[in-house]
C-alpha cells in the first residue's frame, strides 16, 4: 500500500511542479516582496518627485518667525526641500501684511492646487495659547501637519517660558524631554535593542502567511484537480490500479511535498534578497527572522505546517470528490474559507498578546492550532512546552480523523455523478463505520 501511495504522490508532485502555475506561485511572492522594497527605493533615488508647496500665516505675530526658522533648520540638505516620509515639501513665504483679500487668495491657491497646504496660527482660547488651522486638498497626508504642530509647540513654549527660565539651551533640552534607549534582555545577556529584535517579534506572522497561502494555493489546486479527474472519467481508470484511500493519500502527500518545495523556494529567495540588500538595517532584520526560527522552533515549524496542511487539504479533497463543477465546490468551501480568515484577523493581536486567554484556548482548537500556536512559540512570553506538545497531539489526532472522514466521503463521492450532496449528507458519510 505504501508503495502505491508513494507512486501516486510522485505522480502528483511531478505533475504539479512542472506546471506554469507552480512556477508563478514560487516566483510571485519573492518578486512582490522585492518590488515592495526595491521599487520605492529606486523611484525615490531617481528624483523627479514634485515638491508640494506650503506656507504659514501667523496672525498672532508671536510664533511665526521661530516656527519658520525651525522649519528651515529641519532641511538637513540645505536645498529648501523637506523630505518627510515618501513626500517632499517646500516652504513658501507668505506676505508680511496679511489682509482678508490675501487670505482668501491663499485659500484659493490651495483649492486650485498651487499650494498643497496653508497653516494659519491664530489666538487660542482658555484651553490653549494658540490655534493651528490647516487647509489642504489632501487631508490624508499627516506627516507635514504633525511636523508643523510639533515645531509650533516648541515655539510657543520658547516664547512664554524663556523669559522665566532665562537659559535657552536648558529650555530646549527640557522640551526635547528624555531620550529613550531600549535594552533587550536575552539569554545571551543584555544588548541594545535593534531592528533584529523587532523583526523577531513579528516573525511568527510570516508562518501564518506561509501556511495560509499554501493552503489556499495548494489545497485549492488539489480540489480542482480532483474535480477535473472525476469529470473527465480519468479517475475510473486510476482506481482500477489503486484503492480510493491510496489514491487520496497519494494526492495529499504529493501536494504536501510540493507545498514544502514552494516554502523552501520562498525562504531561499528571502535569504538571497537579504543578501543583495546588505545594509545594517536589512542585516539586522534577517538576523531577527533567523533567530525566531532557530533551534527546535524550525522543527515545530515543519511539524505544524505539515499537519495543518494535511488537515485542510484532506477536507478540500473530500469536497472535490463529491463535486462535478468548480461552482459546486466553491459553495461547499465557503464555510471553510470563513474559518481560514479568522487566524488572519487574529494574527497581529496574538503576536502582541500571546498569553491572552483567547489565544491559549484557540491553541487547542483544531482549525486554528497551526496558526495560533506557531504565533505563540517564538513570542514573548513564549508558549509553554506542555501547551506546544498538547497542541501538536490534538492537531495530529484531528488530522488523522480528518483524513479518515475525508477518505469515507472520497470513496463514496468520487464515482458519484449528478447533483452534489449537501454538507449534512457528507457529514453522515464521514460518520459511517467502515
Amino acid at each position: 500500500m505504501i508503495r502505491r501511495i508513494l507512486h501516486v504522490a510522485s505522480r502528483e508532485y511531478i505533475a504539479y511542479v512542472r506546471t506554469k502555475s507552480f512556477v508563478i506561485s514560487v516566483l510571485a511572492l519573492p518578486i512582490t516582496l522585492l518590488l515592495a522594497v526595491a521599487l520605492p527605493m529606486l523611484l525615490d533615488s531617481m528624483g523627479g518627485k514634485p515638491a508640494r508647496a506650503f506656507t504659514v500665516v501667523d496672525e498672532t505675530g508671536l510664533y511665526g518667525k521661530a516656527l519658520i526658522r525651525d522649519l528651515r533648520a529641519a532641511d538637513s540638505d540645505g536645498d529648501g526641500i523637506l523630505g518627510i516620509g515618501l513626500r517632499d515639501y517646500i516652504y513658501e513665504s507668505s506676505p508680511l501684511e496679511m489682509t482678508a483679500e490675501r487670505m482668501d487668495a491663499l485659500r484659493a491657491s490651495v483649492q486650485r492646487g498651487r499650494l498643497f497646504g496653508l497653516f494659519v496660527i491664530s489666538a487660542g482660547d482658555s484651553s490653549s495659547l494658540c490655534t493651528l488651522d490647516y487647509y489642504t486638498s489632501d487631508p490624508a497626508g499627516e506627516e507635514l501637519p504633525a511636523l508643523v504642530r510639533g515645531l509650533l509647540n516648541n515655539a510657543v513654549a520658547m516664547e512664554h517660558l524663556l523669559p522665566r527660565v532665562g537659559d535657552e539651551e536648558l529650555l530646549r533640552r527640557s522640551l526635547r524631554g528624555a531620550s529613550v534607549r531600549t535594552h533587550a534582555i536575552t539569554e545571551a545577556g543584555e544588548e541594545e535593542a535593534t531592528a533584529a529584535h523587532i523583526a523577531r517579534s513579528y516573525a511568527p506572522m510570516a508562518f501564518v502567511y506561509l501556511l495560509w497561502i499554501s493552503v489556499i494555493i495548494m489545497a485549492s489546486h488539489l480540489m480542482t484537480s480532483t474535480i477535473e479527474e472525476k469529470t473527465s472519467r480519468i479517475i475510473e481508470v486510476l482506481l482500477s490500479s489503486v484503492s480510493p484511500f491510496e489514491f487520496m493519500m497519494g494526492k495529499l502527500v504529493g501536494l504536501a511535498a510540493a507545498g514544502l518545495t514552494m516554502i523552501s523556494a520562498w525562504v531561499l529567495a528571502a535569504v538571497l534578497c537579504l543578501s543583495v540588500f546588505s545594509n545594517p538595517t536589512v542585516s539586522q532584520i534577517g538576523s531577527g527572522l533567523a533567530s525566531a526560527f532557530a533551534g527546535a522552533t524550525i522543527l515545530w515549524f515543519f511539524a505544524f505546517f505539515l499537519l495543518g496542511f494535511l488537515f485542510f487539504a484532506s477536507i478540500y479533497v473530500g469536497i472535490g470528490s463529491v463535486c462535478n463543477t468548480i461552482r459546486e465546490a466553491q459553495n461547499l468551501t465557503q464555510p471553510l474559507m470563513f474559518i481560514l480568515m479568522i487566524p488572519i484577523f487574529l494574527m497581529f493581536y496574538v503576536t502582541q498578546n500571546p498569553d491572552h486567554i483567547v489565544a491559549i484556548i484557540a491553541s487547542f482548537v483544531p482549525p486554528f492550532i497551526p496558526f495560533i500556536i506557531m504565533n505563540r512559540i517564538p513570542a514573548n512570553p513564549p508558549a509553554p512546552t506542555w501547551q506546544v506538545v498538547l497542541a501538536a497531539v490534538i492537531l495530529a489526532l484531528s488530522t488523522y480523523a480528518s483524513i479518515r472522514a475525508s477518505a469515507k466521503v472520497f470513496r463514496i463521492g468520487i464515482l458519484m455523478y449528478g447533483k452534489a450532496p449537501t454538507l449534512p449528507e457528507m457529514l453522515r458519510w464521514a460518520r459511517r463505520s467502515d
